[in-house]
């Protein structure tokens, strides 16, 4: 049995590293393909430097830069050799086996369901252009990330939420700091007075308890407006509002969504991927 959870760290070690060097060698790529061949064991990289992938080329784009990188794992090789092969990543779901006729296209539908989750999960630490996934059989193939509406989530994650909190906890922090709180008080009292003192009683009053609740509730509120925004950018009617947002030319609402349908739904995505204080809080 395959346990890819024992392997994903190669993996994404792997992705984290060809991106590394493509980016040193040739610069920033528009796209990049993912190829997996469990039946061989192997993974390769492609890529093009100037231009993107388009949804309805995925069976037969010509890539700029081809089998760049190699990686070979020789007991998933070995594996899909099995009269009855089993493979296990999602807890949830337990085994999952493979046998009989269809069983190499099973272990490769299996495997894109994988790897949409392991690719994504590695964009916390690696920024990806548009990227596609391919497989054996090319009806599995699908580009599981787009560069525009990546570029737009982490600008959003990053200036609606983690500047904001960041912001927060360096005040909650300053103003229990008794250093701090004496220098304010001794060179500008009148600061002390009309903006610091309360906040610094209010925060200095809470117990370990109490500050990780209000942690929790300024992220909620946080992330209740960002969604918000989110949402009414949804429902915005650019002509009757006369406001419209453009990302790379094109109207944030003509973005390709992956799977959410909307940008609102996005936003949850993005917080649990590119944030570094952890999933929506509601």
């Amino acid at each position: 049995m395959i346990d890819i959870t024992n392997d994903k760290a190669e993996i994404i070690s792997f992705l984290s590293t060809t991106i590394k060097k493509i980016r040193n060698n040739f610069g920033n790529p528009k796209s990049i393909s993912f190829y997996c061949k469990p039946s061989e064991g192997a993974f390769t990289i492609s890529f093009n430097i100037k231009s993107e992938i388009k949804e309805k080329y995925t069976n037969s784009i010509e890539f700029e830069y081809k089998d760049i990188e190699f990686l070979f794992m020789k007991h998933w090789k070995k594996e899909c050799e099995q009269e009855k092969s089993q493979w296990k990543y999602f807890e949830e779901d337990g085994i999952f086996e493979a046998s009989g006729p269809q069983k190499l296209y099973n272990i490769n539908r299996y495997l894109s369901h994988v790897f949409w989750t392991i690719i994504r999960e590695s964009t916390r630490e690696i920024n990806l252009p548009t990227t596609l996934l391919s497989f054996e059989f090319e009806e599995l193939n699908h580009i599981i990330l787009h560069s525009n509406l990546e570029k737009f989530g982490r600008i959003i994650t990053k200036l609606f939420r983690d500047e904001i909190f960041k912001h927060y906890l360096e005040e909650r922090t300053q103003y229990t700091n008794p250093d701090f709180i004496q220098s304010i008080q001794q060179n500008s009292p009148y600061m002390y007075e009309t903006y610091i003192a309360h906040k610094s009683y209010f925060y200095s009053s809470l117990t370990n308890d109490q500050i990780e609740n209000l942690d929790k509730i300024i992220l909620g509120i946080i992330d209740s407006i960002a969604f918000n925004v989110m949402r009414g950018l949804d429902e915005n009617d650019d002509v009757e509002s006369g406001i419209s947002l453009i990302v790379d030319n094109r109207d944030v609402r003509q973005l390709p969504l992956i799977g959410n349908g909307n940008l609102s739904g996005e936003y949850l995505d993005w917080v649990e991927r590119f944030s570094k204080y952890g999933g929506f809080k509601s």
